[in-house]
């Protein structure tokens, strides 16, 4: 299990921020590591080490990016994207149509908030990544034990109109300076469409540099 999940990581860390020419190069260095190819003489690799050889079964015809790994059957297969059953009232805008790219983004965004990592949604504009990330957080994190915040940032966005934003969604709890979200529930946090410019950046925005790197922000009024 453990040799498919670190590759399944590695292909979805490593080889999904390449760009899309250089992706082929990827999966054929991929696959060389798993087979019995000498990557060292191929590639010309220099330095004292031995390549590490996972034993993984891959389907024959495949593609590295195209492929899920279930760990509860312990096996690789094809995406499944099924088709959700729309209410007849529901306005055409407000649909989305899963396809493969959009239930592996769900599926990795799922697994991150799972995991309490934070994380950065990169893309061109125009291509539904705020509206996929609302349709993962209303479908699996508004529930009894989880719920989520949105906040929607500009240009004049600073950090303190962050803090207080998310400050005013959270209770007290137990000691003086510990707050949560309602109902001890685990709460998580959306900014939508980052534009901060590099003087907002190098001033108000030390704030949320402690939210991510310490898990707490500073007290605006001390």
């Amino acid at each position: 299990v453990i040799p498919n999940m670190i590759l399944f990581s590695i292909i979805w860390s490593f080889g999904n921020s390449l760009e899309a020419n250089s992706q082929p190069k990827f999966k054929e260095f991929i696959l060389d590591l798993l087979s019995t190819t000498d990557i060292k003489i191929k590639y010309k690799l220099e330095g004292e080490f031995a390549p590490v050889k996972f034993i993984i079964r891959l389907p024959e015809e495949h593609d590295l990016f195209g492929l899920a790994y279930d760990r509860s059957r312990n096996r690789w297969e094809s995406w499944h994207v099924s088709a959700p059953d729309f209410p007849k009232e529901s306005e055409h805008c407000s649909l989305i149509v899963p396809t493969q790219e959009s239930e592996q983004v769900s599926f990795i965004i799922r697994q991150l908030l799972e995991a309490r990592k934070h994380f950065v949604l990169v893309g061109p504009s125009g291509m539904g990544k705020s509206m996929l990330v609302h349709h993962e957080l209303k479908k699996n994190f508004l529930d009894a034990k989880h719920t989520y915040l949105t906040i929607v940032l500009s240009a004049q966005t600073t950090a303190n109109q962050i803090q207080r934003a998310i400050e005013c969604k959270l209770e007290k709890r137990g000691r003086k300076t510990y707050y949560g979200p309602l109902h001890a529930r685990q709460g998580v946090v959306f900014l939508d469409d980052i534009h901060m410019p590099c003087l907002l950046y190098t001033s108000d925005a030390a704030d949320e540099e402690d939210n991510v790197d310490i898990g707490g922000s500073s007290h605006i009024k001390k």
